[in-house]
C-alpha cells in the first residue's frame, strides 16, 4: 500500500531529482604538418616547396619556415659520371654515345678520343651525348668523359671580402675543380691586378682554397675585382668585391695657421668611399691633453678638402692642433702639427 509522502519528503525528491552532473571533455590537438617533398635542387634554378598544414584544436595556428642543419640548399654536388657502355654499329651508320652527369651546380663536360679534344657542352646537369655522323673502323676504342671545371664550392658568381682594422687582407675562396687550377685576378676593366698576392692550396680532394693577400692595405687595394679560374677542362669567372669593415685612415695634409685669438684648420679628408665618417678638430697646449675645437663633420666626397677655424685661443701662445675621423668601427687621429698664434705656420703630411 502506497502512501502519500509528506511535504519534506517532497521537498528531499525535487531536490535529489533536480541534481546534473555535467563534465566537458576539451581535447587539444597538435596541428598535423606533412612530409617535404624530395626537391630537386641545382644551382641556379628556382625551387618551389609546398607544404600542407592541417590545423589542430584550437585552430588558430601559426605557419613559418625555418632552415636548420643540412638542408641541402646551395651545396655543391658532384659531378658524378654514371658508368660507362659499350655500343656496337656497323661501319658507315651513325652512332650516339651518351652517359649521365649528376653536378650540381651544372658542370662542363669534355669528350675526347686519344687525347684529342672532340666537344665540350657547357652545363650540363643531365645527358650528355656526342654523336658520329658517319662510323668507320678508326673510330673504334674507348672515349673519355670529363665533367669537371672550375666553379666556386658554395655556388654563385661573386665572393665579397672584407679588411678589418688592421689594414690585413687575408681571403679565402673555395672552388671546386680537377685537376688543380690555376688563378688570376684583375681589376674590372682588364688590368692586371698588382697590389693583391695569390696563392692556391689543396683543402681536400677536388677541393681548392685561393687565398688573396695583402698587408697594410691602402684604400687603392679596394674595389672590385674578377677572380679567373681555369683548368685544361674549362674555366669561370668569379667576381671579387673587397670592402673595409674597419676604422678609416687619419686625415692627411693637415695645415695649420694661426692668427690673433684663432686657428684655421684644412686638411683632405680619407674617405674614399664604403662606411659613412666624420671629422672634428681638438687642440691642446702641451700635446698630450686635448679638448674639442670643433663640431662634427660629414664627410662625403672623395679627397675633399675641409676647413674650420678654432677660435677663443689666447695670444703668443703655442697650440698643437689634430683631426680625428670615426666611423663604426672605430677613430683614428692625425699627427699633431703647431703654431703660436699670431705669428707660426705648421705644415704636417
Amino acid at each position: 500500500m502506497s502512501r502519500v509522502p509528506t511535504s519534506q519528503e517532497n521537498l528531499l525528491l525535487l531536490c535529489f531529482t533536480g541534481l546534473r552532473l555535467i563534465q566537458t571533455l576539451d581535447c587539444n590537438d597538435p596541428p598535423v604538418v606533412s612530409p617535404l617533398p624530395n626537391v630537386k635542387h641545382v644551382v641556379g634554378d628556382h625551387v618551389k616547396i609546398t607544404c600542407v598544414v592541417t590545423a589542430g584544436n584550437p585552430s588558430s595556428t601559426t605557419v613559418y619556415w625555418t632552415k636548420s642543419g643540412n638542408s641541402g640548399f646551395g651545396q655543391s654536388d658532384g659531378p658524378i659520371l654514371a658508368t660507362g657502355q659499350t655500343v656496337r654499329v656497323s661501319e658507315g651508320q651513325s652512332s650516339r654515345l651518351s652517359t649521365s652527369v649528376s653536378s650540381n651546380p651544372a658542370s662542363n663536360v669534355s669528350w675526347f678520343k686519344d687525347n684529342v679534344l672532340l666537344l665540350i657542352q657547357p652545363q650540363v646537369n643531365g645527358t650528355t651525348s656526342y654523336t658520329i655522323a658517319r662510323t668507320e673502323c678508326t673510330d673504334t676504342g674507348p672515349f673519355l668523359v670529363v665533367a669537371s671545371s672550375p666553379r666556386l664550392a658554395e655556388g654563385g658568381s661573386s665572393v665579397e671580402l672584407s679588411v678589418g682594422s688592421n689594414r690585413y687582407l687575408n681571403g679565402h675562396v673555395l672552388v671546386l675543380s680537377f685537376p688543380q687550377p690555376n688563378a688570376s685576378l684583375t681589376l674590372q676593366n682588364g688590368a692586371l691586378n698588382t697590389l693583391i698576392t695569390l696563392r692556391i692550396e689543396t683543402k681536400a680532394d677536388n677541393l681548392f682554397t685561393i687565398m688573396l693577400i695583402r698587408s697594410n692595405a691602402q684604400p687603392n687595394v679596394f674595389g672590385k675585382y674578377v677572380l679567373d679560374v681555369t683548368n685544361q677542362y674549362g674555366g669561370t669567372k668569379i667576381d671579387i668585391n673587397i670592402i673595409p669593415k674597419s676604422k678609416p685612415f687619419p686625415a692627411a695634409q693637415i695645415k695649420v695657421n694661426c692668427g690673433h685669438e684663432d686657428a684655421f684648420i684644412t686638411w683632405q679628408s680619407s674617405y674614399f668611399g664604403y662606411e659613412q665618417q666624420y671629422s672634428y678638430v681638438q687642440y691642446s697646449t702641451d700635446n698630450i691633453k686635448f679638448v674639442n675645437g670643433s663640431d662634427y663633420i660629414a664627410e662625403d666626397n672623395k679627397q675633399e678638402i675641409l676647413q674650420i677655424t678654432v677660435s677663443d685661443l689666447q695670444d703668443s701662445s703655442v697650440y698643437y692642433f689634430r683631426v680625428n675621423t670615426f666611423n663604426r668601427y672605430g677613430l683614428s687621429s692625425s699627427m699633431s702639427t703647431n703654431c703660436s698664434t699670431g705669428t707660426t705656420q705648421g705644415f704636417c703630411f
